[in-house]
């Protein structure tokens, strides 16, 4: 009769440092399993299992059961062949674990155990699929309806990457009892540091947009551009950009070659309306899939096993920078021209793919005799899809925010706080299915102008490889060597993105 090993990985982080702990008996297991586990099944079942006991074959607990999001008392039999992941989470907003967050999973392996060979844990996760995108959902209700209204922290990959991200919810309700929901739709693992709401009073003649510090603006009246030309094809893409219609410039992917630097390049002309002073360049844009089919090649040298990268990206500096790099390439860069020059006046990261966003850059009027204003867009290849660029050019200032202080938030319909959650070193998580709501109440809005009210999220992801496709080196390469290749690769930045977008061209392709 085989015997199951089990294999659990504590994975500590603090300050970005974990440390995993190899458990290969059912003591081992026992000792260091929470008061709560969590296991989705190969039928895409989850149970969160508040007590439990292990046999030989199988898992004896009681908990709560999810089917299709609906919820119901559980007390059974879970056997090993049908687990896909097994995941205990030993951390909440309530309690901190030695001032760090600890992720425990196990992945099952049905082969006989053999004291010679070096066994690393091989994280393959399955669970509700989504839809493609990689980042929190943010969902506001709208009578009794939800809208998408964004997407949260979509470029933090592992906590060393972990950032704020704010997103004004213009769908929002006029009830007086106002809900947000964050939903987890991915195979990923999301952690939440921290959660708020903001409220701001805007003229009713007006519409709020964030500047790229997430400071609010109002944008009174927009002004279209006079020309518009693709560097790459030198294509007029002027009809394209003048109106937020969902008609996108979209890439053709000329310049996704090593001899253009992998790049798409847009050059724009307004007409300069006045001589001086500040004004905002508004942009509305969505983010592609390509970063999907980067993952994907990140699986082919990591042999299906992440729990070695996310090590890396969290405690190995090299690493880290490399993964810096690589994000920093994905901005939208934004340059006026001055004169002689082209200078550099803001930057806009990937927020989402699913839905559309708006930002806003301030700027001086350059000082000199042209008749109009040029603005330079430069991206790497095919990252962006462009709605609208616009102009205003009306007189404004920032507009103050205000804390809503009184929040309940509660998790798959259990609350698990009642005030807004500060950024600190607890972090609440979501597994897929998963989802966080936030409720709270809307004030009589000010006479001559119009309430809105902006989510802001602190946190980070970790994405899973649900299905490894294709391996480069199994069983090869020790991890170590495995990590030290793929930091080769990736430091070698006109090979990867080659091997990128030779993969994403076919994906276009389909």
């Amino acid at each position: 009769m085989k015997k199951w090993l089990f294999l659990l990985v504590s994975v500590f982080i603090l300050w970005g440092c974990r440390t995993p702990t190899i458990i290969s008996n059912n003591i081992e297991l026992r000792k260091t399993f929470g008061n709560e586990l969590t296991i989705l099944t190969t039928d895409s079942i989850k149970y969160n299992l508040k007590s439990y006991t292990i046999k030989d074959s199988s898992i004896l607990g009681e908990g709560i059961m999810y089917i299709a999001n609906e919820e119901k008392n559980y007390s059974g039999e879970i056997m090993f062949s049908q687990i896909q992941f097994i995941q205990a989470n030993k951390f909440n907003f309530k309690s901190i674990i030695a001032g760090g967050v600890i992720v425990t999973a196990i992945t099952l392996l049905s082969n006989q155990f053999k004291k010679e060979i070096n066994i690393h844990p091989n994280i393959v996760y399955t669970g509700p699929q989504g839809t493609g995108s990689s980042c929190p959902y943010i969902l506001s209700r709208n009578g009794t309806d939800y809208q998408l209204e964004g997407e949260a922290f979509s470029i933090a990959l592992g906590k060393s990457l972990e950032m704020t991200t704010t997103t004004i919810l213009y769908n929002i309700g006029s009830e007086k009892d106002k809900e947000i929901k964050i939903s987890n739709e991915r195979t990923e693992t999301h952690y939440f540091n921290k959660i708020s709401v903001k409220s701001v009073e805007v003229p009713d003649n007006a519409y709020p947009v964030q500047d790229v510090n997430n400071k609010v603006y109002p944008v009174y009246l927009l002004v279209s551009p006079i020309s518009a030309v693709d560097k790459m094809n030198g294509k007029d893409v002027l009809a394209r950009i003048t109106s937020k219609d969902g008609n996108y410039w979209k890439s053709d992917l000329r310049g996704a070659t090593k001899e253009k630097n992998f790049e798409d390049v847009m050059e724009l002309q307004f007409k300069k309306e006045k001589n001086e002073g500040e004004i905002s360049l508004l942009l509305n844009a969505k983010n592609t899939f390509i970063a999907d089919v980067a993952f994907k090649q990140l699986g082919k040298y990591l042999d299906g096993d992440l729990l070695d990268f996310y090590n890396a990206i969290e405690n190995d500096k090299e690493m880290i920078e490399i993964m810096r790099n690589y994000q920093q390439n994905t901005f939208l860069k934004i340059e006026i021209w001055e004169g002689n020059e082209w200078k550099k006046i803001g930057e806009l990261f990937p927020e989402g793919n699913m839905v559309s966003f708006s930002r806003i850059v301030r700027f001086k009027i350059p000082i000199d005799n042209e008749r109009n204003i040029k603005v330079k867009l430069t991206t790497m290849a095919d990252v962006w899809e462009i709605d609208q660029v616009g102009i205003d050019f009306s007189e404004t200032e920032q507009l103050e925010c205000r804390d809503i202080k009184e929040l309940q938030v509660s998790k798959n319909d259990h609350l698990i706080h009642d005030e807004t959650i500060e950024a600190d070193l607890r972090y609440e998580y979501l597994m897929p299915g998963e989802e966080i709501k936030v409720e709270f109440k809307g004030d009589k809005e000010k006479q001559g102008s119009k309430r809105y009210f902006i989510a802001e999220v602190r946190g980070f992801l970790y994405e899973w490889i649900s299905h490894p496709e294709e391996v480069k080196y199994r069983s090869v390469l020790q991890n170590k060597s495995r990590i030290e290749l793929l930091k080769n690769v990736l430091s070698n930045q006109d090979l990867f993105r080659s091997l990128i977008y030779t993969e994403w061209k076919k994906e276009r392709i389909k």
